[in-house]
């Protein structure tokens, strides 16, 4: 979406700090879109959602997928070039 973006990310490892990873993500993508695109600020803070099951999965990422069809932008999600996972195909998800 051109004004906003939905992440959904999964902790591989105990160790895992997805906290850390989204105000990393914020501070580093911030930092190179202020120097290229002028005024562009993220919001202060995030929000945050535990998905607890498998049918849940499901439903968020059904809901991102179709967030560029829901603002216009595409008829179907798979045309949206920027949905998608470096882990998973959509399709096998939903």
């Amino acid at each position: 979406m051109p004004d906003h973006c939905h992440i959904i990310l999964e902790g591989k490892s105990e160790k895992s700090n997805l906290w850390k990873c989204m105000t990393l993500f914020k501070q580093l993508t911030g930092y190179y879109m202020a120097r290229t695109v002028p005024g562009f600020v993220w919001q202060k803070d995030f929000y945050d959602h535990i998905i607890r099951s498998d049918k849940a999965v499901k439903k968020h990422t059904r809901y991102v997928a179709d967030n560029p069809v829901r603002g216009g932008l595409v008829k179907d999600f798979m045309e949206y070039p920027y949905t998608g996972s470096l882990d998973y195909h959509l399709t096998d998800i939903l």
